[in-house]
């Protein structure tokens, strides 16, 4: 719940604070590409997204490397064993900001990455497309301190694309009564999946009430066995202010648009909220500077 909303403006702010200064490249693995649209101006996702300069090029070859697209056909897979993903450098996206003290980049996500959740007939394809996603993330992490994947909200094929290469997740929980049921089948699959591989759980509360007590909800994860040691202390509060703008409301740079960034009525409890969960992060990452 509020996954891209915590990835833009979390990973905004270890960009932004004195003591991180982390250099981010946050890679948009949802066919909906919400978070390319929040970051990214108009214009440019819809210039990048004609030429194919987006993650599909580090699943396929398409008009971005002079190959045919893969929307041609969405029950076609490439069959290139030769085919190698394009550099990091030439698919992310450079996001300028005055106030970004390390570096904040986005690989611009494409609804055609759909296609990878769609049933397909041969399945040493689909190995190659998640071997050469790999090998782009596994270069990206070479480059950056930190490499966000932003998933898709259902359990696919991308899951586990992303779950194959990652050290840790975070998990955004509001005080729902069902919450800790997610957790434990999302841990459970996780296992059953990979024994071998299980990453690091962090778990940051969201939408809570910021003058209220911890919830039946925090303090069960909080004394579970298994999920209580990822829960973060720093939380974040139900507030409009997390919300995107409305259309009408334009900006010269998108990332004023960002809570972490944007000022008004409520910024400064929700920008020292953020930068709380970043510093624990960071923390925990070994990312923290003195």
């Amino acid at each position: 719940v509020g996954k891209t909303a915590i990835a833009a403006n979390v990973f905004l702010a270890m960009a932004m604070h004195e003591r991180i200064k982390a250099n981010v490249l946050l890679v948009d693995l949802d066919p909906q590409h919400n978070l390319s649209q929040v970051i990214l101006p108009e214009g440019q996702l819809d210039e990048l997204q004609s030429v194919e300069k987006t993650l599909s090029a580090a699943f396929e070859p398409g008009n971005f490397t002079n190959a045919p697209s893969p929307t041609k056909d969405y029950t076609v897979l490439s069959a290139d064993k030769d085919y190698r993903p394009p550099a990091v450098s030439d698919l992310r996206w450079y996001v300028a900001h005055d106030r970004v003290l390390g570096s904040y980049d986005v690989v611009c996500g494409d609804v055609s990455i759909g296609k990878y959740t769609l049933p397909h007939p041969g399945p040493d394809q689909l190995l190659r497309c998640k071997e050469r996603f790999a090998a782009f993330i596994a270069e990206a992490r070479l480059q950056y301190d930190l490499v966000v994947i932003d998933c898709n909200p259902s359990f696919s094929f991308l899951t586990m694309c992303a779950l194959e290469v990652c050290t840790h997740t975070l998990s955004p929980v509001t005080p729902d009564p069902f919450a800790m049921r997610g957790l434990t089948a999302f841990r459970s699959m996780t296992e059953a999946l990979y024994p071998h591989l299980v990453p690091e759980r962090l778990i940051v509360m969201n939408r809570v009430r910021r003058s209220a007590a911890p919830s039946d909800v925090e303090t069960q994860i909080k004394e579970s066995p298994i999920s209580g040691r990822g829960l973060l202390s720093a939380r974040i509060a139900e507030s409009a202010f997390m919300r995107p703008q409305a259309g009408d409301v334009a900006y010269a740079n998108p990332l004023d648009a960002l809570a972490r960034i944007r000022g008004g009525n409520g910024a400064a409890e929700i920008h020292a909220e953020l930068d709380g969960v970043a510093i624990e992060i960071a923390e925990r990452l070994g990312l923290l500077k003195p």
